[in-house]
């Protein structure tokens, strides 16, 4: 889920008033490994997300009535300990 930051939520107190915020609960269905997320998942996820939040942003800078098509250039990730489920 994508969603704006509220201003007044504490939760996000610390983004600028146009952020957008990613949460994603990912479930046991989507293991590489018992107890471990897919790193193809984790790939998909923040590039999927990635993309969505930079085609708003970029919408907002240019006030277009609806969001550009936007394709990453480069991508990569490195990951340091594992991702459980959750």
């Amino acid at each position: 889920k994508s969603f704006r930051v509220e201003e007044n939520d504490p939760r996000w107190a610390d983004a600028s008033p146009s952020a957008l915020r990613s949460v994603v609960t990912v479930t046991e269905a989507y293991q590489g490994l018992p107890g471990i997320v897919s790193t193809g998942v984790m790939d998909s996820l923040m590039i999927c997300h990635g993309s969505w939040q930079a085609a708003i942003a970029l919408m907002d800078r240019a006030v277009l009535p609806r969001p550009p098509l936007v394709m990453p250039r480069s991508y990569s990730m490195q990951i340091h300990d594992r991702l459980p489920p959750g």
